[in-house]
């Protein structure tokens, strides 16, 4: 038998898409994304989910906190 190799399946459908970002950006997304114990995929389904502006907020102060705790 084989092993297989890859992602595992899973019953959601999902797309893929590819984004333009400056370095420093895609940075910022990884160190936020890590600050916050999970993965960029998981951070962009995060944000996408948002049905109110005003829950962006706590992004907002973990990527500051991240920002400080760097300098």
């Amino acid at each position: 038998m084989t092993n297989k190799r890859g992602r595992p399946k899973s019953d959601r459908k999902t797309i893929s898409v590819g984004i333009r970002l400056e370095p420093k950006d895609w940075e910022n997304l990884n160190q936020l994304a890590a600050s916050l114990g999970m993965t960029r995929t998981e951070l962009i389904t995060q944000i996408s989910r948002v049905q109110n502006p005003q829950d962006l907020q706590g992004f907002q102060k973990a990527k500051y906190l991240g920002e400080s705790s760097a300098n």
